[in-house]
């Protein structure tokens, strides 16, 4: 990669995780909702104390109806780790929950670029579509998914 691509990915990424910051940072402060304290509070297997690899290994199985139940391994697995750090408190699983919008939003961003420098791609656009037009929908792309609603 360039020392401008890189720089350009640099600044892209910066621009998408500085608006979903700003878009996100009302949340940090709201409490639980929906099924939060089904899934998380009152799912004991989820409260771990230690972080033993036979403690973090139960919580694939944190099915909070029927334990034993193989359930949202890589969710809970998360909640885990943040009930240990932070116990109840929302603040926690919100800026986990902001992390991965950031994650998610370059690695889309990440995956536009490839499919749209594709060599047939590349032969078939004009100079001003790739100047101009593609690092736009490259942008515009990486900035769909964590701004869509969710619930």
């Amino acid at each position: 990669m360039s020392l401008s691509r890189l720089r350009n990915f640099h600044l892209h990424s910066a621009l998408l995780s500085s608006l979903i910051l700003l878009i996100y940072s009302g949340i940090l402060h709201n409490g639980w909702h929906l099924d939060d304290s089904g899934n998380i509070l009152n799912n004991t297997p989820l409260h771990i104390t230690t972080l033993q690899p036979t403690t973090l290994s139960k919580t694939f199985y944190a099915h909070p109806e029927s334990t034993g139940r193989f359930y949202r391994p890589v969710a809970n697995f998360t909640f885990a780790l943040n009930w240990f750090f932070g116990q109840n408190s929302p603040v926690g699983y919100h800026i986990v929950d902001i992390f991965i919008h950031c994650c998610t939003a370059i690695m889309l961003y990440l995956s536009c670029i490839q499919l749209l420098n594709t060599p047939a791609l590349r032969k078939k656009t004009t100079l001003t579509f790739r100047k101009i037009t593609l690092p736009c929908s490259q942008l515009r792309s990486g900035l769909w998914l964590p701004f869509t609603p969710r619930q």
